[in-house]
């Protein structure tokens, strides 16, 4: 770990709300740790991407032929898994330099946010 809880926050006269306001920063920094790490783990290939394509045009096929809907297999989930981690990541991403996230810190949010991509380098 680049960064500890400490070492981001002040270590004086901390109060409740500080310690609120601590938590919902490192919530944000485990929920980024965790999305990358899935990201890397799986990576949207062109393989995958053209899998899903073809799948989703066989499924258009057979529901026309046939009515019936076909479930989703597992690259098609893993692929919208995928799709919903990196917009979680943005979401964290753009948290971090909001106007609500300066006020529950002083700390550069670049600073938080480059100190993690640093650990998925």
């Amino acid at each position: 770990m680049i960064f500890s809880y400490q070492s981001l926050f002040r270590n004086t006269g901390i109060t409740e709300y500080d310690n609120l306001a601590n938590a919902v920063i490192m919530q944000a920094v485990d929920d980024y740790r965790q999305a990358r790490q899935f990201l890397k783990e799986h990576p949207a290939t062109k393989e995958l991407r053209e899998h899903v394509r073809l799948r989703s045009a066989e499924r258009k096929r057979i529901y026309k032929l046939t009515r019936q809907k076909l479930p989703l297999d597992d690259r098609e989930k893993l692929l919208m898994k995928i799709s919903r981690t990196k917009k979680d990541a943005k979401d964290i991403e753009r948290f971090f330099h909001s106007s609500w996230y300066t006020v529950l810190t002083d700390v550069p949010g670049d600073y938080i946010l480059d100190r993690l991509k640093e650990e998925f380098k």
